[in-house]
């Protein structure tokens, strides 16, 4: 169990606070037929690769440049396919719930 400061819950009680929840919290989820997430990485590297693996990229990923990296995926594809590309991984495997991973 977490043990909460006092003045934290009361900056929240208070709407004195930002909750950032990063992105990793979704990493656990899973849909009807067992499928997690792609990690940052792996969805950019799937992109990468869909593009042609330029150095550019493969070199952005490799330095864990991720928001670099996915604005250039961004900027390299249709916005359409862009948008297409975040659904198919996840929006529209339907994640369900969340489990824990060993």
């Amino acid at each position: 169990m977490i043990n909460w400061d006092d003045e934290l819950v009361q900056a929240i009680g208070r709407r004195r606070s930002v909750i950032v929840i990063g992105a990793g919290v979704s990493r656990n989820s899973i849909n009807h037929n067992g499928k997690s997430p792609a990690t940052w990485e792996e969805f950019l590297r799937a992109a990468s690769n869909d593009l042609g693996n330029p150095p550019l990229l493969i070199k952005l990923i490799e330095q864990k440049d991720y928001l670099t990296a996915c604005e250039v995926i961004k900027k390299r594809l249709k916005p359409d396919d862009f948008i297409a590309s975040i659904q198919k991984e996840y929006q529209k495997p339907g994640y369900l719930r969340s489990c824990l991973k060993t």
